[in-house]
């Protein structure tokens, strides 16, 4: 969690994530206790054993749903700007060759990309290079090193760490970015080719699971329920309700999130 956490650009520290953490997951687990609680003790009449039981279930639930959501976020987060770095990153990398074919110095070179402004991963970690050059002292190569470190797309950590080589060995810096930008372009086009086959297999997935699949389980629930029959001892027309408010709902929802990570890189 700490490796995703590192490279997903959060402004707290790790320590300070980890206790908003607990405190969220103890404030999850009291809000549902007391709200179960209630409900079932006083709304719902419950025994006073069973309301309990009920409530440490359904506490444990939020508490452990409060735990795997800000687990979740760096992986999500740092995916997701993995994605947007990928994508703009020939773009960048052009970018930078203009401003270093210029005569541009390399802290100059990157004070460029953040004012460009071009996605927020990409600017946050040019920034994160003229911050440590400018307010802490360090010099090129150690700043660098360290946007390398924080980068959460591996292209981007071996395009500052070749930079870095170059500079180290006073190398040229142009004719480095003009063959990274020609590779990183093609690559590029690469991906852009899997991505629309990828959206092409979803899209038939899509058709399949969510349009098809349901109509059918209506038809035959439908068909169940006109014979007085049960589907697995339920009533096929509670089954009907549930497929269409909760499945089609969570199986779109889980699509909507597929597509979404797979564009991260268009």
């Amino acid at each position: 969690m700490k490796a995703a956490y590192d490279v997903a650009g959060f402004a707290l520290y790790f320590r300070a994530y980890l206790s908003l953490m607990l405190s969220s997951a103890l404030l999850a687990a009291l809000l549902a206790f007391a709200a179960s609680f209630f409900i079932h003790y006083v709304a719902l009449g419950y025994a006073p054993w069973a309301s309990v039981a009920l409530s440490l279930i359904l506490s444990f639930a939020a508490s452990m749903s409060a735990l795997a959501g800000y687990v979740a976020a760096p992986l999500y987060r740092s995916y997701r700007w993995r994605g947007f770095i990928d994508a703009a990153l020939p773009h960048a990398a052009n970018y930078m060759l203009a401003l270093s074919s210029a005569g541009v110095p390399v802290e100059a070179v990157f004070e460029g990309v953040a004012e460009a402004n071009i996605n927020p991963a990409l600017t946050s970690l040019a920034r994160r290079v003229v911050r440590g050059v400018k307010l802490f002292g360090m010099d090129v190569l150690t700043a660098l090193e360290e946007a390398a470190r924080a980068s959460p797309s591996p292209a981007l950590a071996k395009l500052l760490r070749g930079l870095l080589g170059v500079v180290s060995t006073s190398g040229d810096v142009r004719s480095f970015l003009a063959i990274e930008a020609d590779a990183l372009l093609r690559a590029q086009r690469d991906r852009l080719r899997r991505i629309v086959n990828s959206l092409t297999l979803l899209a038939e997935a899509y058709i399949g699971v969510v349009v098809v699949a349901p109509l059918v389980f209506v038809v035959m629930a439908l068909i169940f329920s006109m014979l007085g029959g049960a589907i697995l001892g339920l009533s096929p027309d509670l089954l009907m309700m549930v497929v269409i408010l909760v499945g089609v709902p969570a199986l779109s929802a889980l699509f909507l999130l597929v597509l979404d990570a797979m564009l991260a890189g268009a």
